[in-house]
């Protein structure tokens, strides 16, 4: 492995360059797998709060948040500040759970709750001191390797950097080296916890002849599959290590 990206490098240089034995090269750019969002809500959380004790509720909620988006996102100050008094309504009403919907047909107070951005809240009661739990957006999916696949195809489609980087190095391999975070819980989820790889290769730009997905799985346990279309996906590492006909990629 040569880096390329050195200080004194023309801009948009790649990152690596694989070197083999017999002076044969590939370009290899690394890149990220995420969820910004998400990860701009983890953060937020860790900065305000995940819990508010208050004695204006009887019962302890799980709060759950929306996802943000490009046109809004939570104000964590003012959720903070106003779930207590929003959450105590329900409480008055007997109403243990609530789901937001953004419809402007829902009662008042649920319309509240979808302007602080929030999904849904639920309740139960406990014996400790009352107490309102918030919880990230996360995302829900089924379980399977395609999630992988869909995100490494968005992110080549998306990521005109990584593919323009690949394009200039005029080797004639070009591997796209995708890290992958749990924020995309769905992309990590079907990398680390797939039972089988990919039924079928990823469907790669002209500017990229390999890709590769890598993550630190849920035991500590490094995860890591390559794919060279229209070849079948390999396991370097990681539960499936050998699985698929492994390969010297160029």
């Amino acid at each position: 492995m040569e880096a390329r990206d050195v200080p004194g490098a023309p801009p948009s240089t790649r990152d690596f360059d694989i070197v083999w034995p017999e002076g044969r090269r590939a370009a290899l750019e690394v890149t990220t797998i995420t969820d910004r969002f998400e990860r701009s809500a983890m953060a937020a959380l860790g900065k305000h709060g995940t819990g508010i004790t208050t004695d204006r509720l009887r019962r302890r909620w799980l709060v759950r948040i929306a996802p943000a988006t490009s046109e809004g996102r939570p104000d964590y100050p003012t959720l903070r500040r106003r779930l207590p008094e929003l959450l105590a309504v329900l409480e008055a009403a007997s109403v243990e759970r609530v789901s937001c919907d953004w419809s402007d047909g829902e009662p008042p107070i649920v319309r509240d709750l979808c302007a602080l951005h929030v999904d849904g809240a639920s309740s139960w009661n406990s014996d400790l001191q009352p107490r309102i739990l918030i919880s990230s957006p996360g995302s829900a999916t089924f379980v399977g390797p395609e999630n992988l696949v869909k995100a490494v195809e968005r992110e080549l489609a998306e990521r005109a950097d990584v593919r323009g980087k690949l394009a200039r190095s005029g080797h004639e391999g070009r591997h796209a080296f995708f890290w992958v975070e749990a924020f995309d819980y769905p992309a990590f989820e079907g990398l680390c916890s797939s039972e089988q790889l990919p039924d079928r290769p990823a469907v790669c730009p002209a500017e990229v002849t390999t890709v590769w997905a890598a993550a630190t799985g849920f035991d500590g346990e490094l995860v890591v599959w390559r794919n060279t279309p229209p070849g079948p996906w390999e396991a370097l590492a990681g539960p499936l290590a050998g699985a698929g006909e492994i390969t010297t990629s160029g």
